[in-house]
């Protein structure tokens, strides 16, 4: 009979086990999210500053959740690539309104 040490013992390794289990859960919690994050992000085509500064701050805070591998699978999954990340936009020449006019901010004065 163990008795108390054992039970001792045992309650360490659920405990480790529990904890380890809440780790990978929380992985792919983050994980999931920077995917939904970047889906909205890039939902127009474009990707402005502001969001790029939004999905690389999630990969800081969180780097084991989304490794370079997720990361270019998911802009695969999305019908984007590293060079449309990296510029910004899905086409390969930016379209003729600008982020400002796309945000709804129409500076009619300079109108003809």
């Amino acid at each position: 009979d163990q008795g108390v040490p054992g039970e001792l013992a045992a309650a360490k390794m659920q405990i480790h086990d529990l904890r380890s289990k809440l780790q990978v859960q929380q992985l792919h919690d983050h994980r999931n999210f920077y995917k939904m994050l970047l889906i909205q992000c890039t939902s127009d085509g474009m990707l402005s500053a502001a969001n790029r500064a939004i999905l690389e701050k999630h990969r800081r805070l969180h780097p084991n959740a989304t490794t370079d591998a997720d990361h270019l699978q998911f802009l695969s999954e999305i019908g984007w690539t590293a060079a449309d990340y990296a510029r910004g936009s899905q086409w390969k020449v930016a379209p003729a309104w600008t982020e400002d006019d796309y945000a709804g901010g129409d500076d009619s004065s300079t109108m003809p």
